[in-house]
């Protein structure tokens, strides 16, 4: 994680601030392998569970790393001009996080899978909206157009885009543009021509989302935190034999009150909406696995391999 940092830190030193600066870093933690310095795994010897004193002690390389790189953007007068967002791809893992209250974990299609934690901060926006929570839709593919043309005023034409500018929502009690979010839809392994609820897929339009399929997370499991002496919570009996759960997501996040039965018309309608954009969605590709490309057999990192 040093090594990004400083990368980082370099960029930022040696930039022309003549010139606008956009920087992604894309840290590896928290990801397995569960490793971190030996002087942040100390601070957190209080915890007790090996792998979460790990994850602890991750989270605080990362939270001193990201100090790093806000001292030097302030160091070079550059901080008053910059918007830093934050933000994780994906829910915890089961192994070793937790989503509680929330139900399932990572590589799942339930809540405690896809909400991620995320913040702004930057002296451009109102002081009106600095530390409040915004519970406004938005979705990754915002985004690119939020920072070219909320930030940065530029204009991106006629491109035709999934997202939206988002800068004035952050900014405001503005309502989101953002009514609708595709989260996924995985038609592993059949590739069937025609969507159907035997298709894993999820949607969200405004207060209600709509799963279908086996959104995983062993049938959508609700894992208590080890440390609080609760229990797990497992789905509802009969529940692994359905294919469409509906939830008012706004009023239910932990998705416990299924409503596909009590509101069929609505499970129609974005039925249709999966429908159509299995239809209109480029042909997915799932080649085939490659032993040669096994990190263990390369140093125990990725790189370029031979296949013959």
């Amino acid at each position: 994680m040093d090594l990004y940092t400083d990368r980082a830190s370099r960029v930022i030193e040696q930039h022309n601030q003549s010139q606008p600066l956009f920087l992604y870093l894309a840290y590896q933690a928290i990801h397995w392998p569960l490793q971190a310095p030996s002087e942040n795994v100390e601070r957190f010897k209080h915890i007790k569970n090996d792998d979460r004193r790990m994850v602890a002690a991750m989270a605080d390389t990362v939270d001193r790393s990201v100090l790093a790189i806000v001292e030097k953007l302030e160091e070079r007068g550059m901080w008053e001009d910059t918007v830093l967002v934050f933000s994780s791809d994906n829910g915890a893992q089961k192994a070793w996080g937790n989503n509680w209250p929330l139900r399932g974990y990572k590589n799942s299609l339930w809540e405690g899978g896809i909400r991620a934690v995320g913040f702004v901060v930057s002296e451009l926006l109102p002081s009106s909206v600095r530390g409040t929570v915004s519970r406004q839709l938005m979705d990754m593919s915002d985004w690119l157009p939020t920072l070219v043309e909320g930030v940065a005023k530029h204009q991106l034409g006629n491109m035709a885009l999934d997202g939206y500018n988002m800068w004035d929502t952050l900014g405001s009690a503005q309502p989101s543009l953002r009514n609708e979010i595709l989260h996924n839809i995985d038609p592993f392994p059949n590739k069937p021509a025609k969507f159907s609820t035997d298709i894993t897929a999820a949607i969200r339009v405004g207060d209600w989302k709509l799963l279908t399929g086996g959104p995983g997370a062993e049938g959508g499991v609700w894992l208590a935190p080890p440390d609080l002496g609760l229990k797990n919570i497992q789905p509802p009996a009969g529940d692994s034999l359905n294919r469409v759960w509906l939830f008012n997501i706004t009023n239910d996040p932990a998705e416990k009150n299924d409503l596909s039965n009590q509101h069929k018309d609505v499970v129609d309608e974005l039925m249709e909406k999966l429908r159509v954009y299995y239809e209109g969605a480029v042909p997915v590709n799932f080649p085939p696995a490659v032993p040669q490309s096994n990190p263990e057999l390369h140093g125990g990192a990725w790189g370029p391999y031979d296949v013959d």
